[in-house]
């Protein structure tokens, strides 16, 4: 059986196992208040509410807190495939269909999104920010770094070269970086597809909260159906271990 085919049969049993899911649950499935949002909650390993429900023309406002001890992801879409061995391969790679693909959002907050068309991923890097691969501040200019550290795009003292990190800690296009992030940052077909936040745990001891998320959107006609929501982090780990839900999408 070929790749597509697999994927292809696996995404109708998705499908049907989700309207299964859907109708079970839909009863005490969450709704937007009368200002349109959801509070989701990030803990280790689950969302809560584990099941949200829209309609049609609403205007939501997703607001995503990551109230957990690791690093963490919201993703939504349908498809997710299954890995083989976690020690070889992804436990499970992240949705083929993307939820997000045709909506315009608007994001806001401390998290990191990544994938959503014509949204610029800003990662906060402390003293400064990165946008659009640049460091401000006369970190990095035009991917150079200063004070000798990186100079054409290669790391001094063996750390990293021609787009290479050494140590076992990113080697290659779409290769997964060890560690709790674990993702791939490529285009690739093994990649993360689509729209995601990404949302750092905070200070462990409570002295500063993990991070928080703001996607707002129209929910179009064309996504009525039953929706995966997932975290991917850890190579699919986290999704294998639990964090899953259902969004439901309905006729206005």
């Amino acid at each position: 059986m070929s790749a597509s085919s697999y994927r292809s049969k696996l995404g109708i049993v998705g499908i049907v196992v989700g309207l299964v899911a859907a109708a079970c649950t839909s009863v005490g499935a969450a709704e937007p208040n009368d200002a349109g949002e959801v509070v989701v909650r990030i803990v280790d390993n689950r969302f809560e509410p584990s099941t949200i429900r829209v309609k049609v023309g609403q205007r939501v406002r997703f607001v995503i807190e990551n109230q957990g001890r690791h690093t963490h992801e919201f993703m939504v879409g349908r498809e997710p495939v299954p890995g083989s061995d976690y020690l070889e391969d992804d436990v499970w790679t992240p949705f083929e269909q993307d939820f997000w693909e045709g909506i315009e959002v608007d994001i806001s907050g401390t998290g990191m999104p990544m994938g959503f068309p014509g949204v610029e991923m800003e990662m906060d890097m402390g003293d400064g920010q990165m946008q659009d691969g640049q460091m401000q501040d006369g970190q990095m200019q035009d991917g150079q770094m200063q004070d000798g550290q990186m100079q054409d795009g290669q790391m001094q003292d063996g750390q990293m070269q021609d787009g290479q990190m050494q140590d076992g800690q990113m080697a290659g296009e779409g290769d997964h970086a060890e560690g709790d992030g674990g993702m791939d940052m490529g285009g690739g077909e093994e990649g993360h597809h689509g729209g995601m936040v990404m949302l750092q745990p905070g200070d462990p001891s409570g002295a500063e909260p993990g991070q928080v998320s703001i996607i707002e959107f129209t929910v179009p006609a064309d996504k009525v159906g039953v929706w995966g929501i997932g975290c991917f982090q850890e190579a699919g780990q986290h999704y294998e271990d639990g964090m899953r839900g259902t969004l439901i999408v309905e006729e206005a």
